[in-house]
Order: structure tokens, then C-alpha cells, then sequence
């Protein structure tokens, strides 16, 4: 399990940087975010990369919640998760 994470983080990461934009900074914590949820559905995010934007813009806007509200409730893994 570890190591099938480890290896979609590798061929996640390149794409989650491009897709991050100006916000490049953020890949490696939305590349984290993203493995958090179910193996299956990583593996459809490679393989569409408008689902992958979409997923990477959810993470950023969770990432910018959670810096201006830091007392949030849910884990930011748990609400991508949730949708």
C-alpha cells in the first residue's frame, strides 16, 4: 500500500505542479492531500486531467480556507474526500 502510493505520488506530482499554476509551491501539499484519498480514484484523476484540475483547485481553495480559519474542523483530506 505504501508503495503504490509512492508511485502514483511520483506520477502525480509533475502533473498536480503544472496543474497548481502560479501556486506551484503548493504541489507537494496538494500532491500529499490527493493521495489521501481512494487508490482507484487517483488513478482516474491521471487519466483526466480536467477532473485532475478540478481536484487540484478544491485542494487550493481548501489549503486557503484552512490558512484563514485555522480552527477549522475538518482535515482537508476528509473534505476532499467528502464530495
Amino acid at each position: 500500500s505504501r508503495r503504490r502510493r509512492l508511485i502514483l505520488g511520483e506520477r502525480l506530482y509533475p502533473l498536480v505542479e503544472a496543474a497548481c499554476g502560479a501556486k506551484q509551491d503548493c504541489a507537494p501539499k496538494v500532491t500529499g492531500m490527493l493521495l489521501q484519498i481512494e487508490p482507484s480514484e487517483v488513478l482516474v484523476l491521471l487519466e483526466s486531467p480536467p477532473d485532475l484540475q478540478a481536484k487540484v483547485q478544491e485542494a487550493l481553495q481548501l489549503i486557503e480556507y484552512a490558512q484563514t480559519a485555522p480552527s477549522a474542523e475538518v482535515t482537508q483530506g476528509e473534505a476532499l474526500t467528502a464530495q
